[in-house]
């Protein structure tokens, strides 16, 4: 399983804003959320790991294919020269859509 450390690190950072600002869209959810925030960093990260392998859509698209494409998009990725963007900048960025975004709706 690879390591979801920034991720987790996201998590940690945001734990308190994260569960008060949440509204969560059943109750069902909630539960979830809040028994998430009992976890471990670990045990988050393989949560989250066990949820995104669920979205994975295996019953319309077979191993070999799903493989198959994933491994195209790893290997345009890897030709591509751009170094890409720096977790630094890239939360910076998003803190910024973020903060814009609450000024909208009023500081919520």
């Amino acid at each position: 399983m690879p390591p979801l450390e920034p991720c987790a690190r996201a998590l940690d950072s945001r734990r308190a804003v994260h569960h008060s600002a949440v509204v969560a869209s059943s109750a069902r959810i909630q539960r979830v959320l809040d028994l998430a925030t009992e976890l471990s960093r670990e045990e988050r990260e393989e949560v989250a790991a066990e949820l995104l392998a669920a979205l994975e859509p295996h019953d319309d698209v077979s191993d070999q294919a799903w493989n198959e494409a994933w491994r195209n998009e790893l290997e345009q990725r890897l030709a591509d020269p751009s170094p890409g963007l720096a977790w630094e900048d890239a939360r910076a960025q998003l803190d910024a859509r973020l903060a814009a975004v609450r000024a909208e709706r009023g500081g919520r």
